[in-house]
């Protein structure tokens, strides 16, 4: 390996085909990692002096912004960095690269009718919404480089990638000048906000637009253990795949195979961004529907019942306890959190809980569907916030047995204290302990805007299962 810088390394193949093969890819069901290796092995001869190029990107790091290659953010002065951001953007194109190791999050920015009572009715509001994750042995930059051989532009979205999950939500206060805000050097979450804003280029100077931008990944980032995690992707030279590059019969013979296995993996995605985008079918929804959501107004109740639907059959996402390590370093967040001395925590005995994006499945059979901050792709209307919830339960309700989702589609109860009790709290405590992260005693869980108002999802094992290998999103 040759070390270019200290997030870039240079290998040769050899060293590229070490790398696939020790994915921990390789074993899962249907990994397409052996095929893989077979293809890379076998061209070594045909592309001579081709290199491969192992990037590392520290957590919460863009890959792609708004459909552009970024080099790692913290390595702007880096001359290897900035050349190779440079050589892409004027290719206009986001190069393939293989995910070798921890995740990557895919996501976009949808523009909304944000609350009347923060901004006056017709202003746009922003909410970054995640879509899918990409694990070792996926690719991303797939349809970026499919698309010119049927001579189709490469740039065709506004889509981000991020090193790990930002799509994150911690449910402890730090909205009011918390210990946690002032330990990072920061005085207000919205400050944040502002950073990520100005990163994803939105244009609105009204701080409530801003309302739906995740920022609190930036408290895990600058917290202990924040700068120690990062996620790797293999960049495959342009010459395996690209247009011009056929030196010899032996190599378009195995550029040949090679386009044929990048066409499998993007069927593959595109199947999982169908089950995304478009989660059920309209004629399954009851004809009349009811006024029950407490922040969405009517135009967008059916587009929720379909991904309520599609999310206990383990197809959409739900908000889920961050599980293991591989979308950020939250079990190190989570013991720093708990040793800080902050007022409202210690005093209301708040616990801290890391929700992040996640699907449904046999070893994760729950999760929960935020009325204030609903993990849908496709674009929502907001309303003005009803006060009382008896006006979401009945409606609701008849809506979920009209769906036969009753069993799966607890409406949680609200209380007005700032505490979650019962089944939600019991839980949350399993899951600490599976993480192994001791909880204080008489600590529990608050009860944030996040969590609020909410619906407890349980997994319809016996209906669909969840794919084995997530691809959603094909736009990736």
């Amino acid at each position: 390996m040759n070390k270019l810088c200290d997030h870039i390394e240079s290998l040769d193949w050899n060293e590229a085909v070490a790398q696939v093969r020790a994915s921990p890819a390789r074993d899962t069901f249907a990994s397409p990692i052996p095929a893989l290796c077979e293809l890379i092995e076998s061209g070594a001869p045909l592309f001579e002096g081709a290199t491969f190029l192992k990037i590392e990107y520290p957590y919460g790091d863009l890959i792609v912004n708004s459909g552009h290659f970024r080099a790692p953010k913290y390595s702007r002065e880096c001359k290897q960095c900035q050349q190779l951001e440079d050589h892409y953007s004027k290719l206009g194109t986001v190069p393939l690269q293989l995910v070798l190791q921890n995740n990557l999050e895919i996501f976009l920015i949808c523009e909304d009718l944000v609350f009347p009572e923060k901004s006056k009715d017709g202003i746009p509001g922003y909410r970054t919404v995640p879509v899918d994750t990409r694990r070792p042995g996926d690719l991303i930059g797939l349809f970026e480089n499919l698309r010119p051989l049927v001579g189709r532009p490469s740039h065709y979205g506004s889509f981000f990638v991020s090193s790990g999950s930002r799509h994150v939500r911690i449910t402890l206060p730090v909205l009011h000048n918390s210990v946690l805000l002032k330990t990072v050097l920061c005085s207000n979450i919205a400050n944040y906000q502002h950073a990520d804003i100005a990163e994803y280029r939105i244009n609105s100077p009204h701080k409530a637009d801003w309302d739906g931008v995740a920022s609190e990944w930036h408290l895990i980032k600058e917290s202990r253990g924040g700068a120690d995690w990062s996620a790797s992707v293999l960049l495959f030279p342009s010459v395996l795949y690209g247009r011009d590059t056929l030196a010899s019969a032996g190599a378009a013979e195995w550029r040949s195979k090679f386009l044929l296995h990048l066409l499998c993996e993007a069927w593959g995605q595109s199947q999982g961004a169908i089950e995304t985008f478009v989660p059920d079918d309209h004629s399954a929804l009851p004809e009349t529907l009811p006024r029950y959501v407490l922040s969405i107004d009517d135009a967008s109740i059916s587009m929720v019942l379909r991904h309520l639907n599609a999310a206990v059959n383990g197809q959409s996402l739900v908000w889920r306890p961050a599980n293991g390590k591989e979308n950020g370093p939250f079990a190190d967040f989570l013991r720093w959190a708990i040793e800080q001395n902050d007022e409202e925590q210690v005093k209301k005995g708040y616990l801290p809980l890391i929700l992040e994006p996640g699907r449904l499945s046999r070893d994760s059979a729950w999760g929960i569907f935020s009325l204030a901050h609903p993990i849908i792709a496709a674009s929502m209307r907001f309303k003005r916030r009803v006060d009382s919830h008896g006006d979401l339960a009945g409606p609701l309700q008849k809506a979920l047995f009209e769906l036969n989702l009753q069993q799966f589609v607890h409406i949680a109860e609200r209380r007005r204290d700032d505490t979650i009790d019962g089944d939600t709290s019991e839980r949350v405590t399993a899951w600490f302990d599976k993480m192994g992260v001791p909880i204080p005693s008489g600590r529990k869980l608050s009860r944030n805007r996040l969590l609020r108002d909410y619906l407890t999802l349980a997994f319809r094992e016996n209906n669909a299962a969840p794919p084995a290998r997530s691809r959603v999103s094909g736009m990736r």
